[in-house]
């Protein structure tokens, strides 16, 4: 499909941070220096974590001529372009089966997300397609789906492939949270072995993104990089990632990269840490791309976004529509890091 160009962020981010700013001194790509004063080299680490040898689709479904039926989807937080793009494919999908959707968004508040499923349950949809903000809290609601017939499929969850999806979920699609956290270390890794690194998180209850920075730490010491320490943004919006970029500069003035939890925080960090390797998660919108050509970030982990929508209304349709294939119970769709190298490739959502 045709991705629409939305409402570009980034100067609102540059805006955001005026005022706080660190001039900060450039890193380049030269390697670090091991305590005995050798130059670091990159040694590759294979991948061997949790989300290894999980399939990347369901079947794809055959069309039922007249069928009808009505996708409840719940969107985490739809300010932000991804998610709003990834609500916008699940619709169109939805809409070339003969569907109709009705959506609603959270605004990353976990107990108004449970009182909207439960409002889709009572506005009689034949299945639910979600985020869940808190997937423990979605208990009691999946038990009320699944008396009532209705499939649920949730989206980054489980966020650890380690753990088990949510109990009567008819099917999970994986965000790749620990791909994307291999992934993006590996990549600074190579611009600069050794480097001294910080984690830049969210101070608020979201499970997933916690892991994130969880994998992001455990991934940088395989590489061989040196953890300074982790430093949580106490708002999800420019200013609070501008705050915790500035807080990081204090506390460690010899970081060489910032990883930070999304796209719009690596932004935000990279206006205030210029010169360091700055890199975003959960990416792939037109200020992403932006970013990365005017330098503020330096590699960002881009979702698939259209087969992540895609591959969930597929799995509700095939449950809906009763084709008896089994579904896999949980998929993992990868992305690929984005940088200088390969921008050019992407159009951004």
């Amino acid at each position: 499909m045709t991705r629409p160009r939305h409402v570009r962020l980034t100067a609102l981010i540059g805006a955001a941070a005026v005022g706080i700013a660190l001039t900060g001194c450039s890193t380049g790509a030269a390697p670090a220096v091991t305590a005995d004063g050798v130059a670091a080299e990159f040694v590759d680490v294979p991948y061997d974590g949790p989300e290894a040898g999980f399939p990347d689709s369901f079947p794809t479904p055959e069309m039922v001529p007249g069928q009808s039926f009505t996708v409840g989807y719940l969107s985490p937080f739809d300010a932000y372009p991804v998610t709003h793009y990834q609500q916008e494919v699940a619709q169109k999908v939805t809409e070339e089966l003969g569907g109709t959707m009705i959506a609603k968004d959270a605004n990353l508040d976990a107990q108004l997300q449970v009182t909207q499923f439960d409002e889709l349950l009572t506005q009689g949809v034949d299945a639910i397609v979600g985020y869940p903000l808190n997937p423990e809290s979605w208990s009691n609601s999946v038990k009320k789906a699944n008396d009532a017939g209705v499939p649920v499929i949730a989206f980054a969850t489980p966020w650890d492939f380690t753990q088990k999806p949510i109990e009567g979920v008819s099917a999970s699609i994986g965000n790749a949270y620990d791909d994307e956290a291999y992934a993006i270390v590996k990549a600074v890794a190579q611009r600069k072995p050794g480097a001294n690194f910080a984690v830049l998180n969210i101070g608020l209850p979201i499970p997933s993104l916690q892991y994130a920075g969880d994998r992001q730490e455990y991934w940088g010491k395989k590489f061989g990089l040196n953890f300074l320490g982790r430093v949580d943004a106490q708002t999800d919006n420019p200013a609070g990632a501008a705050t915790a970029a500035n807080d990081i500069l204090t506390r460690y003035p010899d970081v060489d990269a910032i990883l930070t939890y999304n796209s719009l925080a690596a932004i935000a960090a990279g206006n205030i840490a210029k010169g360091r390797i700055i890199t975003g998660m959960n990416a792939g919108s037109v200020s992403d791309v932006e970013s990365i050509e005017g330098g503020a970030v330096t590699f960002s982990y881009f979702l698939d976004s259209d087969a992540i929508s895609t591959q969930a209304i597929y799995a509700a349709y095939d449950l809906v529509t009763g084709q008896g294939g089994e579904l896999p119970p949980l998929i993992n769709i990868k992305g690929k890091v984005v940088s200088l190298d390969n921008v050019g490739e992407e159009e951004g959502v």
